[in-house]
């Protein structure tokens, strides 16, 4: 009974440490698909994987994604936000491609891949 137990702590360990690995960060970022003040979003991601993505409004901030990592993760909107790397972050459809939208602060008036950075706070 002892061996069973230290070798699932041993594969419990190892899952962990390979989560952590495939993990684009480690900690919370910040990012806005829409410029003002009107809406910002955060995500933090821990070291277990566990993901809490939260809207945050002029009065008020809700959890909108709350799960282990993935490469898309929807909110219960069904908008639905994919890391494409450790300082960048789009809106997807839920298989993953990435969204035109107008992207704040461009000033071109047109619609590009939505794709924006995420900020250490």
């Amino acid at each position: 009974m002892k061996k069973l137990a230290v070798a699932l702590l041993g594969v419990l360990l190892c899952q962990s440490a390979l989560a952590s690995s495939k993990l684009p960060f480690v900690g919370e970022r910040h990012f806005a698909f829409s410029e003002g003040n009107a809406l910002g979003y955060s995500i933090n991601i821990a070291k277990n994987g566990r993901v809490t993505m939260m809207a945050h409004g002029k009065f008020d901030s809700s959890v909108i994604y709350r799960g282990q990592y993935k490469k898309v993760m929807c909110d219960n909107n069904g908008e639905c936000y994919k890391i494409i790397s450790k300082d960048k972050i789009a809106q997807t459809n839920k298989k993953g491609r990435v969204l035109k939208c107008e992207i704040p602060y461009s000033y071109t008036g047109v619609e590009e891949p939505c794709i924006v950075s995420l900020i250490e706070p």
